[in-house]
């Protein structure tokens, strides 16, 4: 019975550890939202005692919002730190790395503009119409943000632009001058996407 209590007993602790890691893991982040918070207008909420914060904010004038997600795959956790702006766009169009996609659905990749980045990794060009396609592979607004590190897709259409980066280091990830570097290179976008 001892043996029984003490094993119900690590297992109860090795949770708390992990409750507590992952509490001190979303604190340090929303520090850094808090900072942000700072730089621009808006707000951070947060609803509760170990989730994940959200960030709704303007970047001159530009509503925004930040939010997070994670997976868990081939033995490894993922953070998705998704930028959502309120930049309409006039093409619908998405902009996917490529061993991401291929990771996200089983539909054979065929057809689409690939383009490479500095690194030598692939993003998939998936337009909902082909016209202006290459105008908008050949945008430097988008050359930079596929170069940016971790982004998994790009979203543009009617209702906003939606950027979703990946990452291990969410912490390091949302410092205050990293976050204002991306949200930079997202909104310079907002041209790309004209017919």
């Amino acid at each position: 019975m001892i043996y029984f209590l003490l094993a119900v007993l690590l297992v109860i602790l090795f949770y708390v550890l992990l409750i507590f890691i992952r509490k001190t893991m979303w604190d340090a982040v929303h520090r850094n939202l808090l900072d942000l918070e700072d730089r621009f207008e808006g707000r951070v909420m947060r609803r509760g005692f170990a989730t994940r914060p959200v960030f709704h904010g303007k970047m001159n004038g530009i509503s925004f919002t930040i939010n997070f997600s994670t997976e868990k795959k081939e033995g490894r956790r993922n953070t998705y730190i998704d930028f959502s702006f309120a930049l309409a766009s006039e093409i619908s169009c998405t902009v996917s790395e490529k061993e991401w996609l291929q990771k996200q659905t089983s539909e054979e990749i065929r057809d689409y503009l690939v383009m490479q980045n500095k690194s030598g990794k692939e993003f998939i060009l998936r337009p909902a119409s082909a016209a202006g396609i290459k105008k908008i592979a050949q945008s430097p607004a988008l050359k930079n943000i596929i170069d940016s590190k971790g982004l998994a897709y790009l979203f543009a259409g009617k209702s906003g632009l939606i950027c979703e980066f990946a990452t291990e280091e969410v912490v390091k990830f949302t410092e205050v001058d990293n976050l204002e570097k991306i949200m930079q290179l997202i909104q310079s976008m907002s041209g790309v996407f004209k017919r």
